[in-house]
C-alpha cells in the first residue's frame, strides 16, 4: 500500500512540474487574449433533441463519417451528452484516415495542440520544434524526407509544422512567445554547396496564402569559369518525382528541361506529373559567369491530417511503402498552377480576423 502511494505522489508531482514548465513557456496573456478566451462558446440545451430516444440519434449517426458525428456532437449539450459514448465506440471500429480527420478537426479548434499521425493523439506544442533543427534539443516526430533541399538535416518540415503555421496565422495568437513561434516557422532557409568550379545556392520561402501552405525553393548554381555544362551538374532535387541524379537517374522532366536550356537556352514552365510541383529552368549571365536557375513552386496543402491529397502526394514514407506504389496510390488527378497563387497578392488583413502574419 505504501509503494502505490508514493507511485501515485510521484506521478502528481511529475504533473505540476509539467504544468510549471508549459506556463513558463509562455508570456502573461494581455487583456484582449483573456476576453477572447472568456467568449468561448457554451454549448446549449436543445428541448427538441431531449424529446427524442437515444436509440434514434445513433441509428441516424451511424450512416455519418466519424468527423460529421463530431461536428454533430459540437451542436449541442444534449447531442453532445448523447454522442460521447457512440463516439468513442466508433473511433476504435473506424479506419485510420477518418480518426485522423477528426483529430485535425479537434486540433484546429485547440490553439496548443496538434494532430499526431503516428500515435493518433494530441500533442501539446513545444516551440523549440521548427524546420531548422537546433543542437539543444532534437524532435522525435518522424519527418519525410521532401526532397526540396540539399541538406535534409539542417531543414526539414514536418506535417505538425504545416498544421501550426496555417493555424496560427488564421487565429489571433496573444501571446508572444506564439507570435514568435510563428516567425521561426515562416523562416527563410539557404544552404552553400560548393564542388569543383561549381556553386550552388538553394533557398526556401515558405508562405501562407488563403488557408494554403505554400512554398518556393530557388537553386542558383554558378559557375566559377566561363563555361557550364549538363555533365558539370551536381544532384537536384525538387520532389521526390523530379530528381537528377548524375550517373543514376537522368531521365527525369527536371535533367531533359535543364538539358534543353543549357543547349537552346530557353523551355517552358512545367509542373510535376504525381504532385503540386511547378518548375521552371532559366540560364543567364553575370559579369562573364553563367548562372543555371531553377525555380519550384509547391503547394503543400491545408490545415488537416497526413491524408491530405497534396501532402501524401509530396511526403514519401519509404518505411511503409515503395516508390512505385507511393506515385501510383498518391498521383494528383486535379491540380491548379502553384505559380499563378504563388504570385497572386493576398487580400487586405481584416481586424476581425486577427493579426497579418509574418510573410
Amino acid at each position: 500500500m505504501k509503494s502505490r502511494r508514493k507511485q501515485s505522489r510521484t506521478r502528481a508531482k511529475v504533473r505540476c512540474k509539467r504544468r510549471r514548465d508549459a506556463r513558463k513557456n509562455c508570456d502573461a496573456a494581455p487583456k484582449e487574449a483573456k476576453a477572447t478566451m472568456k467568449k468561448c462558446p457554451v454549448l446549449q440545451q436543445s428541448m427538441f433533441v431531449r424529446m427524442l430516444h437515444s436509440h434514434a440519434i445513433w441509428e441516424v449517426a451511424s450512416h455519418l463519417t466519424l468527423v460529421d458525428q463530431l461536428w454533430l456532437s459540437r451542436t449541442c449539450k444534449d447531442l453532445n451528452e448523447i454522442m460521447r459514448y457512440a463516439l468513442r465506440r466508433n473511433a476504435r471500429h473506424s479506419f485510420n484516415e477518418d480518426v485522423l480527420e477528426a483529430l485535425a478537426v479537434l486540433a484546429s479548434e485547440q490553439i496548443d495542440k496538434w494532430a499526431c499521425g503516428q500515435c493518433r493523439k494530441l500533442h501539446l506544442v513545444n516551440y523549440q520544434d521548427t524546420p531548422h533543427p537546433s543542437t539543444s534539443w532534437t524532435s522525435h516526430v518522424y519527418k519525410p524526407d521532401l526532397f526540396s533541399v540539399p541538406d535534409h538535416s539542417s531543414y526539414s518540415v514536418g506535417h505538425h509544422h504545416v498544421q501550426l503555421t496555417l493555424k496560427y496565422s488564421r487565429r489571433f495568437l496573444g501571446l508572444a512567445c506564439r507570435r514568435a513561434y510563428l516567425q521561426d516557422l515562416l523562416k527563410q532557409s539557404r544552404q552553400w554547396i560548393s564542388s569543383g568550379d561549381l556553386q550552388t545556392i538553394c533557398t526556401t520561402t515558405p508562405r501562407v496564402l488563403k488557408g494554403r501552405y505554400l512554398r518556393k525553393s530557388e537553386w542558383m548554381i554558378l559557375s566559377i569559369g566561363r563555361h557550364l555544362t549538363y555533365r558539370m551538374i551536381g544532384t537536384v532535387t525538387l520532389c521526390c518525382h523530379l530528381l537528377h541524379l548524375p550517373g543514376i537517374c537522368e531521365t527525369s522532366p527536371l535533367s531533359t528541361t535543364m538539358a534543353k536550356v543549357l543547349s537552346e537556352g530557353s523551355a517552358p514552365e512545367i509542373h510535376c506529373y504525381f504532385c503540386a510541383t511547378d518548375f521552371t529552368v532559366k540560364l543567364s549571365s553575370y559579369l562573364g559567369k553563367l548562372i543555371l536557375l531553377i525555380e519550384a513552386y509547391q503547394d503543400l496543402g491545408g490545415e488537416g491530417s497526413i491524408c491530405e491529397k497534396n501532402w501524401k502526394a509530396l511526403a514519401w514514407d519509404n518505411r511503409s511503402v515503395t516508390y512505385f506504389a507511393h506515385c501510383v496510390l498518391n498521383k494528383l488527378t486535379k491540380r491548379r498552377s502553384v505559380r499563378e497563387m504563388w504570385e497572386r497578392k493576398p487580400l487586405p488583413w481584416k481586424p476581425d480576423d486577427g493579426w497579418p502574419p509574418f510573410r
